[in-house]
């Protein structure tokens, strides 16, 4: 189980659309200079807490956005 940590909100992404423009750029341009596609979204970090749950420390809008997109792949959207 996970619980986020209140007033963690900063991020690169304003919306998931950013997040999904973004990676659509990142393998057209390995398409284009024929290069091995490389993405990198940042870092999540996690506490374990005495209970078995982990706490978000950082990264709950990547989170999101990684099963949004998991989401909209699945379902063809």
């Amino acid at each position: 189980m996970f619980r986020t940590i209140k007033g963690r909100t900063s991020g690169i992404f304003k919306t998931s659309d950013d997040l999904f423009l973004d990676i659509t750029n990142a393998i057209s341009d390995a398409d284009r200079y024929r290069t091995e596609f490389k993405y990198r979204i940042g870092t999540i970090i996690l506490h374990r807490t005495k209970n078995d749950t982990y706490d978000v420390v950082d990264g709950q809008q990547r989170i999101i956005s990684l099963v949004l997109l998991k989401q909209c792949l699945e379902t063809g959207i």
